[in-house]
């Protein structure tokens, strides 16, 4: 049986775009020769009027909508509006698959592709699209959305359409799949249902509480890397980010970045999270204040087909400049948003001891692996890993698997262990389960993919239990479990994934 698996995937390299020499040059120009700066969500057809504004339009719980006339009516427009993207040919820039290869060209595409004008084919180098493992991955996709946001309320016909966004993490009660997107369950009857999603997410099964947890990411204090700890920016993207990705796709569309905005559920996943963006500013916490960063410039489609680009700068206020917030009341009041010192460094921090490390590169498989790491001094006791004092507390002993490699994305949840008995933990066992990851995008050229998990609290616990009494830590990575025995892409062959190292850090 084919699976996703077995596709060649579609490399859209510069050098392909550019295979015909005598076209690049002419064709930069005639794609960078007609953008326009940004406007506001008014200012366009699609939009009620505008300039700068102050937050007028807002973004609902999409199970809060399902409860009133006028909340589905909403929904209902979305449906509308996805049909009618999708009846766009792909060479619409306001199509529902260009708008979906803007996210990352899909090799099903490939025949499609090479039929665009050469300068629409610039337009979707790699290069310039999906950002993420670095610090735009949040404005980028702030962007993404907003102009999808727009393009969607001219195709519904609806002027006061907003996006919904699914809160899965807060109400146990609201961990399934929306009921719009599951029912009618046929894509000919409904257009916000996908048949490509993992076993039981379209029949209801709710998502468990280690997939939605969104406190990790809600507790970092600052946006970048800041000693041993990751920073928001990345710690919202690994969960619940990636991991709601690859839970909600299986073998289907929402694992793969190539084909993961062509499920309309995508759009409110990403609503989510530029929601959690919000509510952790709202905790006081300061954006990167970095000029470089601030000042890239990003480049989409807007509802009319016109090229238009904002910078980083211009997305760090939603009430202000674009116009919406969210019904939670977690927003930061119209310019409240705090930007760190311009001059603060985008990797500052304080300065990091390894604690222990493994001997070398593993890669990763259906059975699971264990990798052993060796405490950095001769005499690694206990205490070296304990977190008792003041001073230690604000350094957490944190767990590094560094340097992921993979070409083809796995579709799988990984769970990670400490110290798990011979025989493996299993169920999550809170004596030795430290946490998941979803390796989503994969790394290309130089770029490299790491995850990290505060252990201290663990440790502490193993411990004083006399689970652990010194010498090695045993890290334990293993597939998630298949949501059903024997089916789904989690009881298939796993695509080459290697973690280059593993360590803890403080």
């Amino acid at each position: 049986m084919t699976t996703h698996h077995d596709r060649t995937r579609l490399s859209l390299s510069r050098r392909g775009f550019l295979g015909t020499a005598a076209f690049g040059t002419a064709a930069a120009s005639l794609v960078w020769a007609g953008r326009v700066p940004a406007q506001p969500s008014g200012s366009g057809s699609g939009g009620s009027g505008g300039g700068t504004s102050q937050g007028t339009r807002v973004r609902r719980n999409v199970y809060a909508l399902a409860q009133t006339a006028d909340g589905r009516a909403m929904i209902e427009a979305y449906r509308t509006g996805v049909k009618a993207m999708m009846a766009r040919p792909f060479s619409d820039v306001t199509s529902w698959r260009f708008q979906a290869a803007i996210h990352r060209p899909n090799s099903a595409d490939a025949r499609d592709f090479a039929a665009l004008p050469v300068e629409l084919q610039l337009y979707l180098d790699p290069a310039n699209l999906c950002q993420h493992r670095n610090l735009r991955f949040l404005p980028w996709h702030r962007m993404y959305v907003y102009f999808f946001e727009r393009i969607m309320r001219k195709a519904s016909g609806k002027t006061d359409f907003m996006l919904p966004y699914w809160n899965y993490s807060d109400s146990p009660a609201e961990r399934a799949l929306p009921d719009a997107f599951r029912t009618p369950n046929t894509e000919s009857a409904n257009a916000l249902f996908r048949t490509a999603r993992a076993p039981g997410i379209n029949t209801g099964t709710p998502l468990d509480s280690e997939t939605v947890s969104v406190s990790s990411a809600l507790g970092e204090t600052s946006a970048a890397p800041s000693g041993a700890r990751a920073g928001f920016y990345q710690e919202i993207e690994s969960q619940p980010h990636n991991i709601i990705h690859v839970t909600l796709g299986g073998d289907g569309l929402m694992s793969d970045p190539q084909t993961a905005a062509l499920d309309p559920i995508f759009w409110l996943h990403h609503c989510n999270i530029d929601r959690l963006w919000t509510r952790w500013n709202a905790r006081g916490r300061s954006n990167p204040g970095d000029a470089t960063f601030l000042g890239r410039v990003h480049r989409f489609w807007d509802e009319d087909g016109n090229l238009v680009e904002m910078t980083t700068r211009e997305v760090m206020d939603t009430v202000t400049r674009l116009d919406y917030r969210y019904d939670d009341a977690t927003a930061p009041e119209a310019g409240e948003v705090i930007l760190a010192d311009a001059g603060s460094g985008v990797e500052a921090g304080r300065s990091v001891s390894e604690l222990a490390a493994s001997a070398g590169p593993v890669r990763l498989s259906r059975d699971g692996v264990s990798i052993q790491t060796q405490p950095v001094v001769e005499a690694g006791g206990p205490e070296l890993f304990a977190t008792d004092s003041t001073d230690q507390l604000g350094q957490p002993v944190v767990l590094r698997l560094d340097d992921i490699r993979f070409d083809i994305p796995p579709r799988t949840v990984f769970e990670v262990y400490l110290n798990a008995p011979e025989d493996g933990a299993t169920g999550r066992d809170p004596a030795y389960f430290v946490g998941l990851f979803a390796p989503f995008s994969p790394p290309e050229g130089g770029d490299t993919y790491s995850e990290s998990f505060n252990v201290s609290g663990l440790i502490d616990r193993q411990i004083q239990a006399g689970i652990y009494d010194g010498g090695a830590i045993d890290v334990q990575i293993v597939p998630r479990p298949a949501p059903d025995a024997g089916t789904g892409v989690e009881a298939g062959s796993l695509p080459e994934i290697t973690v280059g190292r593993v360590s803890l850090i403080r």
